[in-house]
């Protein structure tokens, strides 16, 4: 997955965006950031442009290191991990429902 490819996009998208509303970005992914470098300062950027990151790793071999230096603190709040990409709607409706509190 090229997470900081995807974050470097989402910070352009978002820099073109309306200046003081709160912007919340979600990353998915298989928990594996191996191409377009490292997306720890991508997420450090978008953090301090006042973005909340929220990252649903799914699966069984997550780097989690990684994926905690992505996601806004606290990191229990801000990182899920699911077993399943067929999880991912059920995720999705707790999340919205307020099941997965934030």
């Amino acid at each position: 997955t090229g997470i900081r490819c995807g974050l470097t996009k989402v910070n352009e998208v978002l820099r073109q965006s309306r200046r003081g509303c709160r912007k919340v970005v979600f990353v998915i992914t298989d928990g594996k950031s191996n191409h377009c470098g490292n997306p720890a300062k991508t997420a450090a950027a978008l953090r301090c442009a006042c973005s909340e990151l929220f990252v649903v790793g799914i699966g069984s071999d997550l780097e989690m290191r990684k994926l905690t230096r992505i996601a806004s603190n606290p990191t229990e709040n801000h990182l899920f991990v699911l077993r399943h990409f067929d999880d991912l709607f059920q995720f999705g409706a707790a999340f919205r429902s307020g099941v997965v509190t934030v």
